[in-house]
């Protein structure tokens, strides 16, 4: 036993050395050392470097201490885990054990530092509706056992100073709107009966309403409710202090620490209204170590260091550390580029040095450098960062010939035919060189842009009416003409072009649909005809085989029914009313299956669907009495056919049913609507490349360590074959939490699993399900607030890089991290995919923007 234990722990060890940011592993490790404390703390030690760790980890950890503390330096270590704890998350029972532990240790010589623990936790967490009362009467007991001991000791002075501090803790609780304030009230009563005194009731009379619409929202958030904590917020930004305000987003974020979008509003508010620079530096810290993927906080991070006045060392360390936070998309690396790269700027002197100039065009090129290494083009589509350098070169420093070498650059390297590099670099002439340079440009503009040719063409029209002569604006007016005829020939070719390639594609689809309707039809008559035989041979009926065939009217109902559903079954679709005789009446008691096998007859649905008690079952059928694959299937009441809605995608013959209210199609506005959550879901997570042979009830098995499962679905095709993606719906937020944190990356035999937080986008957007769809839970995952490896993605992702200098720092500058392009994300040409990457486009789409707005820019 004790060998395979050291194996055990070996091979975490040493997985956890090749991987440290698996959270998976770190909770494997920590449970694997419980017998050691040493090795416990260790393990603790190394996951709370990379990971925040919930309020429950913390006090396993401290409980864990406080079985083996036996001296003064033992009990101070435990003090600095609360410390650290209080760090992470807000961790209101993390505090109320902490006052606990303190209150353990008083002697008559701590007894002010006992005080001093309080009032951090008042400050903390006594303005928690729910739960400060609890650290008040705890503070007042600690008080009240003072003073009886004075009132015992006898001496007035010492009797009058502890019913002054009891009263002040009366007075303070009952000005802050807390639930169960007015039991607080009577025990005051009951106080002052024993230690007579004024008291000023005005406060709580104030609070009271507060409090009262307090308990209301207090009790939305412990019952789950959706957006309570939302709720809770607005309210204390229009009523509370900043303090309940930043206890409010503090607790919304404890319960779902992933939201970046929660951090970013809380960000803003701290960065506007409070603007502490601790408490400003330990909520941006805090937002980054939580969800390092997300780019807008490691941005907003940067701009709250910059408006503190970090120096320029510090400041470089913290955008080292973005870049290496595991961005995947091109756009995020090019935002956090042009923030440092602006911020150089604005650090320019007046005028600007040699040495400041040199560093900003040094944070230029290498972002331009890292950008086009990682990613191609596709880095800086737009040539944000080559304009930006032209624009400040010529405006900000007034090195025309510099500007002009950007511009030059740009159009003789490959961006010859862009509309805003030309249309830039002619404002530029025109305002720092003079008018016959910008002409000279404006020709050449005119015949070598591309995607733009007639905006680029007016601009130099619009320039020749206001600098020029009338013979000047006649001979741009010509040329202008004559090139704008050859470009409208260009386009018609290419449209001719255009339009025979879709004629003939057009055509080809309709040969083939013809094709399949011709073998459709020959195939329906071969079967009608042989059991028509069938029937004459054995006897059955004793027609006359003279006269046509009616199936019981099959034949005109077909002709109904026809095209509205076929034996593969799309789900979304439902025959015509008419073919059953719709009414209002009936159907609200019927259900329409789809989807079934074509062996399935009316006596196997009628069993499948017993439970709930069916009236009548209809299968729909081809005119030789095939079935089409789907059925409407009556039942007593409206209860019954509600309970049958419950046998959605369960299994039938190994193929999944669908099941949907009976309705009109002709009334109906169209195709019915997704039927899960779309948008981000905090409580369901999205799990993809799973194995494609993992069972329903293993995966609940491996995902309910985090929490408890409401609800598991695999998403499936429409033939039952499993896609080897699931969603799983948790009752609360921080379950879902931890399984993204903890399982994404994990190996489920022999495959990686990605998790992330449920965003399925609604119907008909882009990443959502198209006509040719398979029936799924949203299989097209949007990726939603997806987190990725944290910052050791990064780092794994590391590689050579420029040199940037950082002014004030020792050696003087500092390597940026470059992606090798094997590993940077395929941006051109990919196709939506549960990542949730950026798609962009050619650098010439989009309509351009004016010229006013370009000049302004």
């Amino acid at each position: 036993m004790a060998e395979s234990r050291a194996a055990d722990f070996a091979r975490l060890e040493a997985e956890l050395h090749r991987n440290p940011y698996n959270y998976e592993l770190h909770l494997q490790f920590i449970k694997a050392t419980k017998d050691d404390l040493y090795k416990h703390r260790a393990a603790h030690e190394a996951m709370s470097k990379v990971f925040p760790l919930t309020e429950a980890m913390w006090l396993d950890w401290i409980h864990e201490e406080q079985k083996h503390a036996a001296s003064s330096g033992d009990r101070e270590y435990i003090e600095g885990l609360f410390m650290r704890c209080f760090d992470d998350y807000l961790c209101p029972n993390a505090w109320l054990e902490y006052l606990q532990f303190k209150i353990t240790l008083v002697t008559d010589d701590t007894m002010d530092e006992l005080r001093a623990a309080f009032d951090r936790a008042v400050t903390a967490m006594g303005q928690h509706a729910r739960l400060g009362g609890m650290v008040w009467s705890l503070y007042r007991f600690i008080e009240q056992n003072a003073l009886d001991a004075q009132l015992q000791a006898g001496d007035e002075t010492e009797i009058a100073e502890a019913r002054a501090r009891v009263l002040a803790l009366f007075r303070r609780q009952l000005a802050i709107p807390l639930v169960g304030m007015e039991e607080t009230w009577a025990e005051l009563q009951a106080w002052l009966q024993v230690h007579p005194g004024p008291f000023d009731d005005a406060a709580y009379k104030h609070v009271l309403p507060l409090a009262t619409r307090l308990a209301e929202l207090e009790q939305a958030i412990t019952q789950g409710q959706p957006n309570a904590f939302a709720s809770l917020i607005a309210f204390e930004r229009e009523h509370g202090d900043a303090a309940r305000v930043q206890l409010a987003y503090e607790r919304a974020i404890e319960a779902a620490p992933l939201m970046a979008a929660t951090w970013l509003e809380y960000l803003k508010y701290v960065d506007a209204t409070i603007k502490l620079p601790d408490v400003v530096v330990r909520a941006h810290e805090r937002s980054v170590r939580n969800c390092s993927w997300s780019s807008p906080l490691w941005h907003a991070y940067m701009y709250a260091a910059e408006r503190l006045a970090w120096p320029q060392y510090q400041y470089v360390e913290l955008f080292q550390r973005a870049l290496q936070a595991g961005f995947t998309t091109a756009e995020e690396f090019l935002d956090t580029w042009k923030i440092v790269c602006e911020r150089y700027a604005r650090c320019f002197e007046t005028p600007p040095s040699a040495g400041s100039i040199s560093e900003w065009r040094s944070a230029v090129d290498q972002a331009i450098e890292h950008l086009t290494g990682t990613f191609g083009p596709a880095g800086d589509p737009a040539l944000t960062l080559p304009l930006y350098r032209a624009r400040i070169e010529g405006q900000r420093l007034g090195d025309v010939e510099a500007a002009r070498a950007v511009y030059e650059g740009l159009v003789k390297g490959g961006h010859g035919g862009v509309y805003m590099v030309w249309y830039e670099y002619c404002m530029f002439e025109r305002k720092y060189v003079g008018t016959e340079a910008a002409r000279k440009v404006f020709r050449q503009a005119a015949l070598c842009v591309s995607d733009y040719p007639e905006q680029m063409c007016q601009a130099w029209l619009q320039f020749e009416r206001e600098e020029g002569t009338l013979a000047d604006l006649d001979n741009a007016r010509s040329r202008v003409e004559a090139h704008l005829a050859l470009v409208a020939q260009r386009r018609e070719k290419a449209a001719e072009k255009e339009e025979k390639l879709k004629n003939e594609k057009a055509a080809a689809r309709e040969a083939k649909k013809q094709e399949k309707k011709k073998k459709r039809t020959e195939g329906d008559e071969s079967e009608e005809s042989a059991a028509k035989r069938g029937r004459v041979a054995s006897g059955a009926g004793a027609m006359d085989t003279d006269e046509p065939d009616h199936d019981d009217g099959s034949d005109s109902d077909d002709s109904e029914g026809e095209g509205e559903g076929d034996g593969e079954g799309e789900g979304e679709e439902q025959v015509s009313s008419r073919f059953h005789g719709h009414d209002e009446a009936s159907a609200s008691k019927s259900v329409f299956v789809s989807n079934l096998l074509f062996s399935v007859d009316e006596a196997r649905l009628r069993t499948f669907f017993e439970a709930h008690n069916p009236t009548e079952v209809r299968i729909v059928r081809k005119p030789s009495g095939q079935s089409k694959g789907f059925a409407y299937i009556d039942f007593n009441d409206e209860a019954s056919a509600a309970g049958a809605m419950g046998m959605d995608r369960v299994l039938l013959d190994g193929r999944p049913v669908f099941v949907s209210k009976n309705v009109d199609k002709k009334k109906a506005p169209g195709p019915s609507q997704f039927r899960f959550t779309t948008g981000l879901d905090p409580k369901t997570i999205f799990v993809s490349n799973l194995p494609f042979d993992l069972a329903r009830p293993d995966l609940e098995a491996f995902f309910a360590k985090f929490g408890a499962i409401k609800e598991a679905r695999l998403v499936t095709k429409r033939s039952g074959a499993p896609k080897g993606l699931a969603y799983i719906e948790y009752t609360e937020v921080a379950s879902a939490s931890r399984a993204v944190m903890a399982a994404n990356g994990e190996t489920i035999k022999g495959r990686t699993i990605n998790v992330a937080l449920s965003q399925p986008p609604a119907r008909g957007e882009k990443g959502g399900r198209d006509d040719d769809a398979s029936h799924t839970d949203g299989a097209k995952h949007s990726g939603g607030a997806r987190p990725g490896q944290g910052q050791g993605q990064g780092q794994r992702q590391g590689g050579p890089g420029g040199m940037l200098k950082a002014p004030g720092s020792q050696d003087g500058a500092f390597k940026v991290p470059m992606l090798p392009p094997k590993m940077a994300p395929r941006v051109l040409g990919t196709k939506g995919r549960a990542s949730g990457r950026v798609q962009v486009s050619d650098a010439t789409a989009g309509p351009p923007p004016s010229a006013a707005a370009a000049a302004a820019a």
